[in-house]
């Protein structure tokens, strides 16, 4: 079957070699401009696999970067082009080196919320259920409560995104502009992320974007028809999604499932690209518990 897959901050190069080397064998590892050709009926294609990347964070340059040149193996990386000119992280690489339970004070006090209601969340899944201006007030009222040391950009910068889009192997997309969850956003802040995101980059590279992935990615939970409706207005090919299935025939080009493979044994991987479809319904178990979490957060939050 047909199968996009989805990385993020790899540190493990031994880990990837294998992988590679998996994938080399199992699969025809095509480009985004063949996959683009496939989703749209310009070229039909079977036993594929396309690599993505998300976030641009330093490991992409160190880590995968090398190993993707080594094997000549092509590959799209989603990047922010305000994370690379600003040199600052996204807020989930901000708030990873928090105190988790000072960061808990933080959101019940900022959001007035009782901490007994919020501790048996997981953080994760309590600022998904927030904005984005929600998530920088949290952030900037956390740091004027605890000493925290300043955190040093984890990701790409002008002169290594410049270098990577250089080489043909790896084709550059959009990932917003700070990694909210879209479907938190009002209209307006919505079609800015997108819109800037594309624009930005389109900017910095000098030619226009096409590809696009979803921060977080489940559909109807994290982005929906306002997203993909401001995507192809803005003459994006194709967007991505974390939905675990196949590339279909009939795939909807505004949501191009993807495989997340970042971690876990290379036979753990291969038994779930084999389950395919079926892997989905172990996943769902999950995203089913997250989709639970943040719909149990977000009555809490309304009720304040």
């Amino acid at each position: 079957m047909n199968k996009v897959i989805n990385l993020h901050d790899v540190h493990d190069k031994q880990w990837l070699n294998q992988l590679l080397i998996y994938l080399k064998r199992r699969y025809t590892l095509i480009s985004a401009t063949e996959l683009e050709s496939h989703i749209y009926n310009e070229q039909h294609l079977t036993n594929f696999c396309h690599i993505t990347v998300d976030d641009g964070d330093r490991t992409f340059y160190d880590v995968v970067y090398p190993l993707l040149k080594q094997h000549n193996i092509p590959a799209t990386l989603f990047v922010s082009p305000k994370i690379i000119l600003d040199q600052g992280n996204f807020w989930f690489q901000e708030i990873k080196c928090y105190d988790e339970l000072e960061l808990k004070n933080a959101l019940s006090t900022y959001l007035g919320v009782k901490l007994n209601m919020l501790r048996p969340y997981d953080l994760m899944h309590i600022f998904k259920t927030l904005n984005l201006s929600q998530i920088k007030g949290i952030i900037s009222y956390y740091n004027t409560q605890v000493n925290q040391p300043d955190v040093e950009s984890y990701n790409l910068n002008i002169d290594q995104i410049h270098e990577i889009a250089n080489n043909s192997l790896i084709s550059i997309g959009a990932h917003t502009l700070n990694h909210p969850i879209l479907s938190n956003e009002d209209n307006r802040s919505s079609e800015e992320e997108i819109l800037g995101s594309i624009n930005g980059l389109n900017e910095i590279l000098g030619y226009n974007i096409k590809y696009f992935a979803y921060p977080n990615g489940i559909p109807e939970l994290d982005f929906g028809s306002r997203e993909k409706e401001i995507l192809q207005s803005a003459g994006c090919r194709l967007a991505f999604s974390t939905i675990h299935i196949g590339v279909s025939a009939n795939c909807d080009p505004m949501s191009v499932p993807r495989y997340y493979v970042s971690k876990g044994s290379i036979g753990s991987i291969k038994l779930k690209l084999y389950l395919g479809t079926y892997w989905q319904y172990f996943r769902g178990l999950r995203i089913k518990s997250e989709e639970t979490a943040r719909a149990e957060l977000r009555k809490i939050l309304v009720t304040v």
